[in-house]
C-alpha cells in the first residue's frame, strides 16, 4: 500500500491510497476529480472508494455531482453531499 499525493490547487493536495496488489485506490479529499482520475489512470489503478476528511471547500469541493463519475457503481463513499 502506498499514498500518492495529487496536486489539485496551488496550495493543496488530494491523495490516492493505492493497493498495488488489487490495482485499486481510495481517493482522499478529491477536490478536483478530473486530476484525481488522471493520476489514477497514470498509475493504472481504479478508484473504488472516496473519503473526505472534513468540510472545508479545499477538501470537499469535488463532492458535488461532478465527483460521481470518479466512483463506479457500488463504490464505498464517505463524501459529504453538502458543499460550502
Amino acid at each position: 500500500m502506498r499514498v500518492i499525493p495529487v496536486p489539485v490547487r496551488k496550495d493543496n493536495y488530494s491523495y490516492l491510497i493505492v493497493d498495488d496488489t488489487a490495482n485499486e485506490a481510495a481517493a482522499v479529499d478529491p477536490h478536483t476529480p478530473s486530476k484525481v482520475k488522471e493520476a489514477a489512470d497514470q498509475l493504472g489503478v481504479r478508484v473504488v472508494a472516496g473519503l473526505t476528511t472534513h468540510h472545508h471547500h479545499d477538501h470537499s469541493g469535488g463532492n458535488q455531482v461532478r465527483c460521481v463519475p470518479l466512483l463506479p457503481p457500488g463504490s464505498l463513499s464517505f463524501l459529504s453531499r453538502l458543499t460550502l
